[in-house]
């Protein structure tokens, strides 16, 4: 499960890593779907679908740290040799935006409300001469305040 690792949609970390290949990539975030409360989330965990490009399930920690520190993305779930230019979850609005040195870029916007979040993740990368392009929507629902360690 996905409980600690979530920098971008769960499909679009193996594309992070192909980057590290070279390439030159821009990134366009699709029109967000927000949620109404503008609260903090509750710390916990969530339950993810994902749709678009790589649709499936998995879970989510949100911890109470990084929600203080206004971050939706954890500090180290950032893949190496990406810069993180943004990392940004206040008044409603959930802003993510990296670079890689390569030219990659990653983008991610959306909104929380207490026990959701939904966000719009795009990626265009150029990994070997080939371009891939990548498009999905999370939503988180609030599950447990639990965070059980991955095993």
């Amino acid at each position: 499960m996905l409980r600690h690792r979530t920098f971008a949609s769960l499909a679009v970390v193996g594309l992070l890593a192909a980057c590290g290949d070279g390439g030159a990539a821009t990134a366009t975030a699709a029109t967000p779907t927000t949620v109404a409360s503008f609260d903090l989330p509750v710390p916990g965990l969530y339950s993810v679908v994902q749709t678009g490009d790589a649709a499936g399930e998995d879970e989510r920690c949100l911890n109470a740290e990084d929600i203080q520190a206004g971050r939706f993305a954890p500090s180290d779930s950032v893949p190496d040799e990406w810069t993180v230019e943004t990392n940004r979850m206040s008044g409603g609005t959930i802003e993510v935006v990296a670079r890689h040195p390569s030219g990659g870029r990653l983008s991610m916007i959306g909104g929380y409300g207490r026990e959701s979040f939904v966000v719009d993740a795009s990626i265009d990368l150029t990994v070997n001469g080939e371009k891939i392009s990548h498009r999905s929507g999370l939503k988180g629902t609030f599950i447990s305040p639990d965070c059980a360690e991955e095993d």
